[in-house]
């Protein structure tokens, strides 16, 4: 629907929509022209990859990338924030949690995912449930964690005890004052689209003997 396509954006998953050129943001839009044009084309420049690329997950182009790449069937894979990101990610990852605390887009996406094979868990409001959804699993338990929810600093710090070794961590809008400290020891891949960062980090060797020890 328009409205859909008009709406302010919320979660990995969010649609493709044009909420920066919507009336209430237009002299917004036109000042941040004005002041910071490279940005502003930036914006643009996502804007229409989201139109070219409607299926991949709302991540830099960078991170898609390299997801593409790496992630395969036999791989177990967690999720805070779904939406577009968890389709995306069950066609590549045989087994996959994905955890939302927005009622409305779970209610909007579950019979889709499900369908896919996804454990899809609604946890609103608590922070707390909500980050240690993942402690129900065993240490070095995941292949890939993805962190775009509510929350992230205690998702980043409980994913970091259950990724296995040589195992994927992404940490989107890692620009935005998130605590990364969890994470200092894993090898960092950063990727930007000129308005937000997805850090891309993996366990190493020495990270998995340590967690053992």
């Amino acid at each position: 629907m328009l409205t859909d396509f008009f709406r302010k954006p919320y979660g990995v998953g969010a649609s493709l929509n044009v909420f920066m050129f919507t009336p209430s943001r237009l002299w917004h839009a036109i000042k941040l022209l004005a002041c910071d044009p490279r940005y502003f084309l930036n914006r643009i420049a996502v804007l229409v990859h989201q139109l070219l690329h409607a299926q991949d997950p709302w991540l830099t182009r960078d991170a898609v990338l390299f997801l593409d790449r790496h992630l395969s069937r036999d791989m177990r894979g967690f999720e805070w924030g779904s939406g577009r990101s968890t389709i995306w990610f069950a066609k590549r990852i045989g087994a996959r949690v994905s955890i939302e605390d927005n009622e409305q887009l779970y209610e909007r996406l579950r019979s889709i995912v499900v369908g896919l094979g996804v454990d899809y868990r609604l946890v609103p409001g608590d922070s707390g449930a909500y980050a240690s959804q993942i402690q129900q699993f065993p240490d070095a338990f995941f292949d890939f964690i993805l962190v775009d929810g509510m929350a992230r600093d205690a998702c980043i710090a409980a994913a970091a005890d259950k990724i296995k070794a040589g195992g994927i961590i992404v940490v989107d809008n890692a620009d935005s004052n998130v605590d990364l400290g969890p994470l200092a020891t894993f090898a960092c891949r950063r990727t930007s689209n000129g308005v937000w960062r997805t850090d891309i980090f993996t366990r190493t060797e020495t990270d998995q003997t340590s967690l053992q020890a």
